[in-house]
């Protein structure tokens, strides 16, 4: 599979990937935007040390509501939690 998205709850997804050969072609924002539009998605977390997927999620109009030094298995890896610009808080 070269681009999904899973984890998805109640207006909140956790993870959408793309293998590096297909970033760029669009369908990571023809995802994203499925999902706001077909599931009101306005959450997700992203790993801190992923600024590639930051950026893009920043580009796709998310910004960051809040961070953990541990992701949600307790492991030492900080999340940034972000919410859709316009949504409530």
């Amino acid at each position: 599979m070269s681009c999904c998205i899973y984890g998805t709850g109640k207006s909140s997804t956790r993870n959408a990937v793309s293998s590096p050969e297909e970033r760029g072609k669009g369908l990571g924002k023809k995802l994203i935007q499925y999902g706001i539009e077909n599931y009101s998605i306005n959450e997700l977390a992203v790993n801190e040390q992923n600024p590639l997927a930051r950026g893009f999620y920043e580009h796709m109009g998310f910004q960051v509501c809040k961070r953990t030094d541990h992701d949600e298995q307790g492991n030492p890896y900080p999340l940034l939690y972000m919410k859709l610009k316009g949504t409530a808080r």
